[in-house]
């Protein structure tokens, strides 16, 4: 039995739109991948609005308005998120009603976010901890060369 998780969902919105949802950010496409999340996860599970929302960093009230600005993409007939929203859907369904899923990895993004960040974050150190190495290095060799300087003149 395929289970449908918000996790899945996210990688879905995630992997379609090519945007981190978890990120703060207000510019539209964040706001209507968000959306698109909300929805999603509003109609294939059964999570309360503040699961849905802690799953990007979100509260309870932005997955309810989420919800509203969902309604605009349709109204507005906004046909790049509505492609999107359609995509997931197929997949979703699919799954719902136990048929088989034509391509599985399309159910998630190739990294999670989890594991995006930690790997940006991971390289981001590294560097520093070269960075820094390279620093003392010059530290040193200026105080090896102050020390034989001294030596001499004592």
């Amino acid at each position: 039995m395929n289970k449908i998780s918000l996790q899945g969902i996210l990688g879905m919105v995630t992997r379609r739109s090519q945007l981190k949802l978890h990120k703060f950010s207000r510019a539209k496409e964040y706001v209507y991948s968000r959306a698109i999340f909300f929805k999603l996860a509003r109609e294939f599970t059964n999570f309360s609005f503040k699961e849905i929302g802690d799953m990007v960093d979100k509260d309870h009230a932005t997955v309810m308005h989420g919800l509203k600005v969902y309604d605009s993409i349709v109204f507005n007939k906004d046909t790049r998120y509505i492609k999107i929203y359609e995509e997931c859907e197929a997949i979703l369904n699919s799954i719902k009603e136990n048929r088989e899923v034509q391509n599985p990895r399309e159910l998630f993004s190739e990294e999670d976010e989890e594991t995006e960040y930690w790997r940006v974050r991971y390289e981001k150190m590294a560097n520093m901890y070269i960075e820094k190495a390279e620093e003392l290095k010059k530290y040193k060799d200026k105080y090896l060369k102050s020390k034989s300087i001294l030596e001499k003149i004592s």
